[in-house]
């Protein structure tokens, strides 16, 4: 019988040879993605719904972000006249690993997400509106 701690090495040894990693290397941390968007390196893109930016808080101006919603983001990665990475950023993470995993192949864009989402961004003290 192994002995797990519930670290994320353990975690991550313990799924299998078959199983998605617990972050892929895509991940980035809140604090580097706020970093990344705010001197212009990478834009963010949230894909929450009206409802989630109004109840838990919208990217402010400062940052170079974009809203769009999960189902556009292929044709807004084609049709984007900038170059550089992509931050993709959801409510609990959960549906940003998603996307950049599903695109993982397409190399449209450098695309990354940040684990934990808008929901590791405010623990980390980062600025919402």
């Amino acid at each position: 019988m192994a002995v797990t701690t519930g670290t994320p090495w353990d975690l991550a040894l313990d799924q299998g040879k078959h199983a998605r990693p617990l972050y892929s290397g895509r991940a980035i941390s809140a604090r580097a993605a706020y970093q990344r968007a705010l001197y212009g390196r990478a834009v963010l893109v949230d894909l929450r719904t009206d409802d989630q930016r109004r109840s838990h808080g919208r990217f402010g101006p400062a940052l170079t972000a974009v809203t769009v919603p999960p189902r556009a983001l292929v044709t807004w990665l084609v049709r984007r006249n900038t170059t550089g990475d992509v931050i993709v950023i959801s409510q609990d993470g959960t549906q940003a690993d998603d996307v950049t995993e599903a695109l993982a192949d397409v190399s449209l864009a450098q695309l990354t997400y940040v684990p934990g989402g808008v929901a590791a961004w405010r623990s980390a003290g980062l600025p919402l509106e």
